[in-house]
């Protein structure tokens, strides 16, 4: 088993792999997430074609975000994506925040966003959503 991950994981077929989904318009996108070093490190290799960039540019355009912009460099399209993309992935595991109530508090009708200063917008990507007619990427703003 250990020889079909070696062959499977080697560039050369990403390469070729990424040439054949760009001849064929289709959009291709793969993540290495690899550790650098002992200490915990990390390191992201993306490979991706100019369809992926152009499905991104939709799919944000329709989610109207305030901080993805058509005219960014590819690498900043990416990480922005993956951002999303990795947050959401790992906010299900994380902690939910409590809120500390004052005793005035308990039993008014508050806003529980009004003690941070007002009501909380975030851009969600939900990858399990793939209600679109052709592409697999979906941004909500939620």
């Amino acid at each position: 088993m250990i020889w079909l991950k070696r062959f499977i994981t080697r560039p050369w077929i990403t390469i070729a792999m990424l040439t054949i989904y760009t001849m064929l318009g289709k959009s291709y996108f793969k993540v290495f997430i690899f550790q650098t070093d002992k200490v915990g490190n990390v390191a992201i290799d993306t490979h991706y074609n100019i369809h992926f960039i152009y499905e991104l540019d939709n799919v944000y355009a329709m989610a109207e975000s305030d901080y993805y912009d058509k005219n960014l460099e590819q690498q900043a399209k990416v990480a922005i994506y993956l951002y999303d993309t990795l947050g959401n992935i790992a906010e299900q595991y994380m902690p939910a925040e409590e809120l500390m109530l004052g005793e005035d508090d308990i039993g008014a009708d508050v806003p529980p966003l009004a003690f941070r200063g007002g009501e909380e917008v975030r851009q969600v990507v939900d990858l399990a959503d793939r209600s679109g007619p052709t592409s697999p990427l979906d941004v909500k703003m939620g």
